[in-house]
């Protein structure tokens, strides 16, 4: 994984379908309301729940492990 998307991006082993994640990412677009994520016993009630989201990309990033030489 690279260092640098570390906390930006998610590592998985698996092949994904980036087709199907992309068409997804659609329904992600627009104002939604997020007050059921907020942390209830901490009171951590946001001001606005309501978030407007007007991008939401889906990347792949191949790695290739280099041939180890015996």
């Amino acid at each position: 994984m690279d260092p640098f998307q570390r906390l930006y991006a998610y590592h998985n082993a698996y092949r994904l379908n980036t087709v199907a994640m992309r068409e997804a990412a659609k329904y992600f677009i627009g104002k939604h309301d997020f007050s059921a994520f907020v942390n209830a016993s901490r009171n951590d009630i946001s001001p606005d729940p309501l978030k407007h989201i007007f991008r939401f990309d889906v990347i792949e990033m191949v790695c290739i492990k280099p041939l180890t030489t015996i």
